[in-house]
């Protein structure tokens, strides 16, 4: 076995197992990382793919009709403001970040750009 697959394998096996999902508590905590800490760029980076990822399965969705969520985010806006909604969101509904981040960005976009 080559050196490397033995260290995949054994960094694999040796990983702590995480939850299922994603909740919004996790994920607020990775868009509000503080600049200047240790992982900034990674939880930054974190934060911004999974709520770009969202908003673009909830596009795919409202394009080719499969699915009826709907968020019609404008032309133009960047993946900074679609996470600063998301952040905004965040904070104004602490009572309900327990809830799947999924759900939660979906509602964030659904009400900050609905579609008329």
């Amino acid at each position: 076995m080559k050196w490397w697959a033995a260290g995949l394998l054994t960094l694999v096996v040796a990983s702590p197992a995480e939850a299922a999902y994603f909740d919004g508590n996790q994920l607020y905590a990775a868009c509000t990382t503080q600049q200047g800490t240790y992982n900034y760029f990674q939880e930054q980076s974190r934060c911004l793919a999974y709520i770009e990822g969202i908003s673009d399965g909830l596009e795919y969705g409202r394009v080719t009709q499969k699915s009826s969520i709907r968020a019609c985010v404008p032309a133009g806006v960047t993946g900074g403001q679609i996470m600063d909604v998301v952040i905004r969101y965040l904070w104004q509904h602490s009572e309900i970040r327990h809830l799947l981040a999924s759900q939660l960005v979906t509602s964030a976009l659904i009400e900050s750009f609905p579609c008329r």
